[in-house]
């Protein structure tokens, strides 16, 4: 997780190497995740958004 977060720094101060920006930044906005969650569930549940 370290090494993870000290990349993602890097990428954020603009110093990233070639490899920092090959490898996938996982991320991810809890609004837009409960959205889709939502949505889903509305598709299944057969429910109105």
């Amino acid at each position: 997780m370290d090494r993870y977060i000290e990349r993602c720094w890097r990428i954020i101060q603009r110093v990233a190497t070639k490899r920092d920006l090959e490898i996938t930044v996982v991320h991810s906005c809890l609004g837009h995740f409960m959205k889709n969650v939502k949505v889903n569930a509305s598709k299944v549940l057969g429910k109105k958004q």
